[in-house]
Formats: C-alpha cells, structure tokens, sequence
C-alpha cells in the first residue's frame, strides 16, 4: 500500500508540474468536453458538501465508485461504497460540518479517467467541543461510470485548527 501511497504522491507532484494555460481565445472541441468533466466533478463535489451539512450519509457516499478506496493518513484504508458510507455515518454522528468549500487545484484529464488535486476546507463542529477549521487535502482519481464521474481512489489529510 506504501508504495501505492508513493506512486500516487508522485504522480500528484507531476500533475502540478503540467502548464495548463493556452493564449488562445477560441474554445476547442476537446476544451469544451474538458469543461464539461469540470462542471460535472465540481456538482459532485457541491452534492457531497451539501449532503454532509444535511448528515445524509447515503447522499455522500454517491461520490464513490461501487469498490472505491479511501486512504486517509494516519487512519485505516477504507474499501468500497457500503464501508464508506459506515465511515461517512460515523464521522457525521461525531461532528457537524457547518460550512465547507471545495477547490480543484489541478485537474488532468486522461481518456475516461480524471486526477484531481484538491481540497476542502471549513468549520466543522465536533460534539461537544468548538468549531475547527478543517483542511482536508487530497488526490482523486475519477472515472466515468455510466455517464457519471465518481471517486475511485482518494488519497488525503487532513489537519484541524481552533477557530
């Protein structure tokens, strides 16, 4: 798992290496295609966020792809929707996510796959205790699954503050 770990990281450095700004003013074929895996992924993302607030645990895990894997660091690795979705349940049960905003950072596209490297950044409200303010960063690797992009792999840490 490390070395998947490793290969992921360094992928995650290549991507921001890549240039991805053009001087041309005219939008391609392949442009708006691109634009329109942005527009969907970014929805995701908004669907997830919006469900977290709501602690609809069945609702956020419609991010993930049916075996998707999920690799926090500093926690267990987590398979497959039916287990994310326990670990979504278990997270909303202990805290409550008050706001949160989600940024792509770079997003390479590749055939029917797309990396992503992001984060998610907000006040979150343990049970009991303040508000903190998470920043969650992470690689995503989506793929697109009947007309639908969903997480497969997501490598991440996260890190919290007292507000």
């Amino acid at each position: 798992m490390n070395r998947f770990i490793s290969c992921v990281a360094a992928f995650g450095l290549a991507l921001c290496s890549c240039s991805s700004s053009s001087p041309e003013t005219t939008t391609s074929p392949a442009e708006e295609s691109d634009q329109k895996v942005r527009d969907a992924i970014s929805q995701a993302w908004r669907e997830h966020i919006d469900a977290a607030k709501r602690k609809d645990a069945s609702r956020i895990a419609d991010i993930y792809a049916e075996d998707a894997v999920f690799v926090i660091s500093g926690s267990t690795e987590v398979r497959g929707r039916p287990a994310l979705q326990k670990m979504e349940e278990q997270g909303l049960a202990a805290s409550d996510v008050l706001e949160a905003v989600h940024s792509t950072h770079h997003l390479q596209l590749v055939g029917q796959a797309g990396f992503e490297l992001g984060s998610v950044v907000g006040p979150v409200r343990p049970k009991g205790e303040s508000p903190r303010n998470v920043v969650f960063r992470y690689m995503a690797m989506w793929q697109q699954t009947d007309g639908h992009w969903l997480i497969s792999y997501l490598v991440g840490a996260s890190d919290a503050s007292s507000q």
